[in-house]
């Protein structure tokens, strides 16, 4: 029995196929191995400098430049002033001269006044009514008033003349008290009748209580603060008695009576 392989139209057709076949694609390159590849790689990146800052977000950078800008940023300023000539005023012949003359006498004034001052330092008496300037400067115009028995140079502290004001003063005790006595002569406006005007003075001193001591009236007043002033006027002499608390009125009245 024949074999159908060996039939030739079998044989023509496995001929046929075997040539028309489409030859095989030639295999790719073998990929290389993963771990070498990743060998490879990591080693490169390390060569790669790394930054050590966090990057910033990009509107606090835009800010952060702004902020910069701001404070570096030079300002110019060209300041010009123009300053123009001052224009002194036109003066005609006669202002001219009035405004030296006037100058001349007003320099004149002042070295008069000046003058005046220091001859006035130099004799301070020649502008008092009268005397040297020794005699005023030294001794009182009128009779001064002592406790009986006692001399200026028997007071404590010593009899003091004020040739300004022209009065005396010192210092004593009334009763235990230690007093100011303050002495000018009797002003010439008192007239005749010198006790209407020591009440009138007594009075703006607060000193309106009477006190009689022989054929003398003393006016004398207490402050709220506690002095007492005491005043009256003996023998053309002002008398002022200043104590810093009430004095005894037996003791006042005897000693305005011994002054002499």
């Amino acid at each position: 029995m024949k074999d159908w392989l060996d039939d030739p139209e079998w044989q023509q057709l496995k001929r046929r196929v075997e040539t028309d076949a489409v030859p095989r694609k030639k295999p790719s390159k073998k990929p290389q191995n993963i771990d070498s590849f990743s060998y490879k790689t990591s080693s490169k990146l390390k060569n790669i400098p790394r930054s050590t800052s966090t990057p910033k977000p990009a509107k606090e950078e835009n800010k952060h430049n702004k902020h910069i800008q701001k404070y570096n940023k030079k300002v110019q300023l060209s300041l010009r002033i123009t300053l123009s000539k001052p224009k002194l005023p036109s003066l005609t012949k006669r202002q001219a001269r009035l405004v030296i003359g006037t100058f001349v006498g007003l320099v004149i004034i002042v070295s008069v006044l000046v003058a005046i001052a220091q001859k006035a330092k130099q004799n301070p008496g020649e502008n008092d009514g009268g005397g040297t300037a020794e005699q005023v400067s030294q001794t009182p115009l009128f009779s001064t008033l002592l406790p009986k028995g006692k001399q200026e140079d028997g007071i404590n502290g010593g009899v003091r003349y004020d040739p300004i004001k022209k009065v005396v003063n010192y210092r004593d005790n009334i009763g235990g008290v230690q007093v100011t006595i303050s002495e000018q002569a009797l002003p010439a406006n008192f007239g005749s009748d010198p006790g209407t005007e020591v009440e009138k003075i007594a009075k703006n001193f607060s000193a309106d209580k009477p006190i009689y001591a022989g054929e003398v009236e003393a006016f004398y007043g207490i402050s709220e603060e506690g002095p007492q002033t005491t005043i009256f006027s003996k023998k053309n002499v002002l008398v002022f008695i200043y104590a810093p608390r009430e004095l005894d009125r037996e003791a006042l009245k005897k000693y305005i009576t011994d002054l002499e």
